[in-house]
């Protein structure tokens, strides 16, 4: 179960809010909590080596952990996991108890808050005047920019015909 933790983590943690950080005093010694009272429990802890984390990620638990991930949205009815939907709130529960699971080896805990999410817009994009028909990525935040376009080879274009 260590093994399917350790994968969850690296693979899922960018879809949650869980703020896992190793314990007070390991490492650095700027945990969160600082010192506290259980200072002398975390000291204890052995550093965890890359070498070692690397050998223990396998494929098939990265897969295992990522269908999971999957189940979570999927057993929602807008399937997804955006931010502050049943879907997300889940997946944030899952994995809080995975990281609790490694034997207290972390301190976890939830922390508040607040994003703006677009979920219908329209968007716009004329280059001298002309329509380019550009698509509006979704859950994007409302802006207005308007700005020269500058042709940076190499970086998604060729050549200035490709515009």
């Amino acid at each position: 179960m260590v093994a399917f933790s350790r994968a969850l983590l690296i693979g899922g943690l960018a879809a949650s809010t869980a703020l896992a950080a190793p314990p007070p005093n390991h490492g650095n010694g700027n945990g969160p909590g600082g010192p506290g009272k259980d200072k002398d429990k975390y000291n204890k802890l052995k550093p965890v080596s890359s070498k070692e984390l690397v050998k223990d990620i396998k494929l098939k638990n990265l897969m295992n952990g990522a269908q999971k991930l999957e189940d979570i949205a999927y057993a929602t009815p807008d399937r997804n996991r955006l931010a502050g939907t049943k879907g997300h709130n889940d997946t944030v529960a899952y994995i809080k108890k995975e990281l609790e699971a490694l034997d207290g080896y972390y301190k976890v805990e939830l922390q508040p808050f607040q994003t703006l999410i677009m979920i219908n817009g329209t968007g716009s994009l004329f280059v001298d005047g002309v329509d380019a028909n550009a698509g509006l990525m979704e859950f994007s935040p409302s802006g207005e920019a308007n700005a020269p376009i500058i042709v940076v080879n190499n970086v998604g274009c060729e050549a200035v015909s490709d515009i």
